[in-house]
């Protein structure tokens, strides 16, 4: 149960105190009341308390931005690029908001705005049904959108580049890093026994070689 969530107003006991959620922790939630002081509210004692949730965090809104070749921007490839995703979040009802789409490009009267690249940025916003605090579900269905999108703009042959993206990096987990310490370890403790007795190992490979000298020899 998640009676309230990170930017959330919350009305507690007696209807006297408001408080906006700034951040949850595992043993106290972080607020602020209506002079922006900083609350610490026990989460134990949260549980039994009466708590109105006056207003929760709004649906969060994410941008999509494409850059064009100045020559290939155009009132009809603009409005083909809208209608297409468009016609994708409509299909997408359950995580997009259909009526919420808004573009910015800088076109006018047919002429286009271009950086030092000769490269014009194309905008698309639009509203995800979460709020910010679903953000692997927002990010996922972002990711969506974006390569759907320029799998068509690849389609029509439109020549495009993509802004700086977020990105999410999975990095293996605290136990795979101390098995690869644990194993280099053993590695170098082996090392230096072999030193200490005076027993330097051979590579398999110049085994290999000397052992088929020394048959060819002894043929």
């Amino acid at each position: 149960i998640h009676p309230f969530d990170v930017g959330d107003r919350i009305l507690l006991g007696d209807g006297s105190n408001i408080y906006t959620v700034q951040k949850i922790n595992i043993l106290t939630t972080e607020a602020r009341d209506l002079a922006n002081h900083c609350v610490y509210l026990k989460n134990s004692k949260l549980c039994h308390e009466d708590i109105l949730n006056l207003g929760r965090s709004l649906n969060a809104v994410v941008e999509i931005n494409v850059v064009f070749q100045s020559s290939e921007v155009s009132t009809d490839v603009i409005s083909r690029i809208n209608a297409f995703v468009e016609n994708y979040i409509s299909n997408e009802k359950e995580a997009w908001v259909p009526s919420y789409l808004r573009s910015f490009c800088a076109l006018s009267g047919g002429r286009a705005t271009c950086d030092l690249s000769g490269g014009t940025a194309h905008c698309i916003r639009l509203m995800h049904r979460q709020p910010w605090q679903s953000i692997p579900e927002i990010r996922r269905d972002t990711s969506r959108v974006m390569y759907s999108l320029l799998g068509q703009l690849k389609k029509w042959g439109v020549d495009f580049r993509m802004t700086p993206q977020p990105v999410h990096l999975e990095t293996r987990s605290f136990e795979a890093h101390e098995e690869e310490i644990a194993e280099l370890r053993r590695g170098r403790s082996q090392s230096f026994m072999r030193q200490e007795s005076g027993v330097v190992p051979i590579p398999s490979s110049s085994l290999a070689h000397w052992q088929r000298g020394h048959s060819a020899r002894g043929g």
